[in-house]
């Protein structure tokens, strides 16, 4: 993994996304038909990958929030008595399939944590999110991310609502 070689750049027409495949439709489809629309009319903005002009991976983040009845009473923030607090969600986060297993995913990850850190100092933000798919539940537990709503059982199609504290 050559990490040096990596551009990263906010989604733009000239990015060739219909040759994208990470694996996942879903995924897929949203990189090639929604992400640009999405970021034009300020609902998600998307930061690709790539190496050599081929897509290595892409993150999308979007604003949020958590309510504090959903996280583990050890992250309550008790200096404050809201019930919610505010987040910022990596709202698609997928990688190539020849990129897959190889470290980029780590780093995109990484990269979208910094992010959303960077961003805390100008917003109000305490918490990232992710509706993981359950089969990358451990993927983003390495980094701390935790369950939301702890102990609830998940169909295989389902999404995981996880969050981390960026404060932590």
């Amino acid at each position: 993994m050559d990490l040096n070689n990596i551009k990263k750049s906010l989604l733009n027409e000239s990015h060739l996304c219909s040759s994208f495949d990470c694996g996942d439709e879903d995924l897929n489809d949203f990189l090639v038909n929604d992400a640009l629309n999405n970021q034009k009319i300020n609902f998600s903005v998307t930061r690709i990958f790539e190496h050599k002009n081929d897509i290595v991976g892409f993150y999308s983040l979007v604003n949020d929030s958590i309510n504090k009845s959903k996280i583990a009473a050890e992250d309550h923030i008790t200096e404050i008595a809201y019930n919610s607090y505010p987040a910022i969600k990596i709202g698609r986060l997928a990688i190539g399939r020849k990129y897959q297993k190889k470290g980029y995913g780590n780093f995109i990850l990484t990269n979208s944590i910094a992010t959303a850190m960077f961003y805390s100092n100008y917003v109000g933000c305490r918490m990232i999110t992710v509706d993981s798919k359950v089969d990358a539940i451990d993927f983003y537990k390495k980094y701390g991310f935790k369950e939301a709503h702890a102990g609830r059982k998940y169909n295989a199609g389902s999404s995981v609502p996880l969050y981390k504290d960026l404060l932590k």
